[in-house]
């Protein structure tokens, strides 16, 4: 007997702002391939999610070390028509994240998380026991945060997932925290 089918999870439509920023972060990212302003996305929260410093990095601020991040994947990306050429977005595993209707999702993925799941993404949570309880559907609350995710193409093979959690500070949609997730 074949296992059941899993659902599909229910589209949602997002802040538009959130999608305009995060569409604006990928833009200047792959697009312009302007890792600097792209930088201007990432919040100061997310500085824990940075790994501790090799020796030539020691010397630098997490904000120089986040755009060297940014930086480095961009030779390995042919540079392409528009984005979906680029990059390709990543499903949600979880029936709890929602899809977000967006033009781009070719090219990458924005996802609703419910409020209450948001701190299980967060890098300073990443290593502390989970005590969330369980999330019923009718009760999860959406709209503070949201998920991107995508896998850079590198030619004929593709980067593992990025994923982004984003949240809004003074007007602007930031990336909190990320991680990669190879297949």
């Amino acid at each position: 007997m074949p296992p059941p089918a899993e659902a599909e999870p229910k589209t949602i439509s997002g802040d538009p702002k959130a999608v305009q920023d995060i569409t604006s972060f990928y833009e200047s990212w792959i697009g312009k391939r302007d890792p600097a302003e792209a930088a201007r996305y990432v919040s100061e929260r997310s500085y824990q999610c940075l790994a501790a410093a090799s020796e030539t990095d020691k010397a630098m601020k997490p904000a120089d070390r986040i755009q060297k991040a940014l930086t480095n994947p961009l030779a390995k990306v042919p540079q392409g028509q528009n984005l979906s050429d680029m990059t390709s977005g990543v499903q949600p595993v979880n029936e709890l994240v929602r899809p977000v209707e967006q033009v781009n999702s070719d090219a990458f993925a924005i996802m609703a998380v419910p409020d209450q799941m948001a701190d299980s993404f967060l890098c300073q949570s990443r290593h502390v026991p989970e005590k969330t309880p369980i999330l019923k559907p009718n009760d999860a609350k959406y709209g503070t945060y949201y998920l991107s995710a995508n896998r850079l193409n590198y030619g004929e093979e593709e980067s593992p997932a990025l994923l982004l959690l984003w949240t809004q500070e003074k007007h602007q949609w930031k990336v909190v925290a990320w991680a990669v997730e190879v297949p």
